[in-house]
């Protein structure tokens, strides 16, 4: 298999306007060290720099949150970030008249989109149940679970909650239940 990439408009998501304010010029050292300059970004960047940088992320903007909690509020700010893009004002209008079961049956398409590798599947098994499984979590589960509670926020879910399931590795399954 080639090597595992996140494109640029997830980089861009996450760290130009996702963080927006909350970047610190620390955070872009370390950034840049890593060779993402958030002022030039290149077409992609490999998953070990990405996960590096969400790392440095975790210790510079949120020292004092466990690393899952701040992975899974980085995966929240990623989304509205990725909405702040072009690509992403395109779909944010999309969810908002689809409503919420229309947009998680369709989440997984955006999810498979930001990088070469991430495949995402959604099955409807309820009325107000979806279960998404993301088949490679690039040992992030967390950060992906925040996409999913950011995108099913966005698209207005009342009483949201969200399990994890057991998958074979590295994949992960989430449940997402709401009420109508």
């Amino acid at each position: 298999m080639s090597e595992q990439l996140w494109f640029d408009f997830t980089i861009e998501g996450i760290f130009v306007k996702g963080l927006g304010a909350r970047m610190t010029p620390e955070l872009r050292g370390d950034l840049r060290a890593l060779g993402i300059d958030l002022n030039k970004l290149g077409p992609a960047y490999s998953v070990d720099v990405s996960r590096k940088a969400l790392e440095a992320a975790w210790k510079r903007v949120f020292p004092t949150l466990s690393k899952d909690d701040a992975f899974r509020e980085l995966g929240r700010l990623s989304v509205s970030g990725y909405l702040d893009t072009m690509v992403g004002k395109a779909v944010l209008g999309l969810v908002r008249l689809m409503g919420v079961k229309r947009s998680l049956l369709r989440l997984h398409q955006s999810i498979s989109g930001g990088s070469n590798y991430v495949k995402a599947t959604s099955t409807l098994v309820g009325p107000t149940t979806i279960e998404i499984v993301v088949q490679d979590t690039s040992e992030m589960p967390t950060f992906w679970e925040g996409i999913l509670l950011g995108g099913t926020e966005i698209a207005h879910a009342k009483n949201l909650r969200l399990t994890r399931f057991v998958q074979p590795a590295p994949a992960c399954g989430y449940r997402v239940e709401w009420d109508d």
